[in-house]
């Protein structure tokens, strides 16, 4: 097929081989990303599968590629269901206590990004920041930080497979003395800090005004909506007070907890000082189900002869589009037009492409494409 690496082996964005951020694999809907830029708390809606994690992963990529001298931090926190006490006062505790972890993390990764726009050393202020942020950092990130001091990376980052890669970072005389001053700070056994209002100071001390909280993974198929919603409790009750911190919620709930929210949250929350706002993130039509595979197939393609279309398959015996008969499979879902695509490649690898008849066939007879598509359609069922 012409293509350099397989485009549809990972369905889930988060999860994406692909996903260095460079690129966005589901598009997400423009005008919900200029919703999500505001400064205001957002609870977005959506089934599974329909982008929500996508467009947080998007929204992510704007604001932290975005220059300007009043950056936002986005804090990404995943909560694990299953790992969550099921004590409300616990949970509250679990949910602070993994958070200050994520915004050390993150703080430390945006900060170090943003240090190259103008290359001038961090300020004693800012450096006495992040030493006191240094204890919450994770065992891997601290182990990088220290190795980085005595043998820096070329690419200048020290935070693979924590966070996703988005700007260029050099090893610049900055750099390097920000990582001997953490590398120092790591020797001293320091008690983690975990108080808001002293963590929110050092924020704003390393030029972030605001911080954006990324809430998503709460739709685990695995976990019923009453657990969905013990869990999302917490969170809700700390959203005023957040927002007088400068944090602002940017919520991604799967669409069963939509009506359990507006009959109990909505009118609690009307008293917030910057108001809450709804989304709820739409199906896609067929055109844009097929240009999300054209997409893929794109990014991934080796010359222009590569495949750039699955109706590149197709054999003159079969009528309509094939990419079409898989959006409407899809019913509106990328996450399900991408499962689809990826099935598509796995039945023409045992039917076609080492048929002994025909061997390294790369177009469907119509035989196949039905076979195909019954098979689709009993596992869609």
């Amino acid at each position: 097929m012409g293509l350099r690496e397989d485009p549809f082996l990972n369905s889930v964005s988060e999860n994406d081989p692909l996903s260095d951020m460079g690129c966005t694999y589901i598009d997400s809907q423009p005008s919900l990303l200029e919703y999500l830029k505001r400064t205001a708390s957002t609870f977005v809606f959506g089934d599974y599968g329909m982008g929500k994690t996508a467009t947080r992963l998007a929204i992510e990529y704007i604001l932290r590629t975005t220059v300007g001298n009043y950056p936002t931090l986005c804090v990404t926190y995943t909560p694990r269901l299953s790992t969550l006490a099921s004590d409300s006062d616990q949970l509250a505790q679990q949910h602070l206590e993994s958070i200050a972890v994520d915004l050390a993390i993150d703080t430390f990764v945006q900060f170090v990004e943003r240090m190259g726009d103008e290359d001038k050393p961090p300020s004693p202020e800012q450096l006495a920041a992040l030493g006191r942020m240094a204890p919450l950092l994770p065992r891997p990130l601290q182990l990088a930080i220290r190795a980085a001091a005595s043998d820096p990376p070329a690419d200048g980052i020290l935070w693979h497979k924590l966070r996703p890669v988005v700007r260029r970072v050099p090893v610049s005389e900055p750099w390097r003395i920000l990582v001997n001053h953490l590398a120092k700070q790591f020797e001293r056994h320091s008690v983690p800090n975990r108080n808001w209002a002293s963590l929110m100071a050092g924020v704003a001390v390393l030029g972030f005004p605001r911080v954006f909280l990324l809430i998503d993974a709460l739709d685990e198929r695995a976990i019923d909506p009453d657990r969905q919603h013990l869990v999302l409790r917490p969170l809700l009750d700390l959203v005023g007070d957040f927002q007088k911190l400068g944090v602002f919620i940017k919520c991604f709930l799967p669409l069963s907890l939509q009506k359990i929210f507006y009959n109990q949250y909505r009118h609690e929350l009307r008293s917030l000082t910057v108001p809450l706002e709804i989304a709820t993130i739409d199906r896609l039509n067929p055109d844009r189900l097929q240009q999300t595979i054209r997409e893929r197939l794109q990014v991934v393609s080796s010359s222009h002869g590569s495949f750039r279309s699955l109706d590149w398959f197709q054999s003159d015996e079969i009528e309509g589009s094939i990419e079409l008969e898989l959006a409407r499979l899809a019913n509106g879902s990328p996450r399900r037009m991408i499962e689809l695509a990826s099935q598509l490649i796995d039945f023409h690898s045992r039917h076609g492409f080492i048929n002994e008849q025909d061997p390294g066939r790369l177009w469907l007879t119509p035989t196949e494409w039905q076979d195909c598509l019954a098979l689709m359609a009993r596992d869609t069922t």
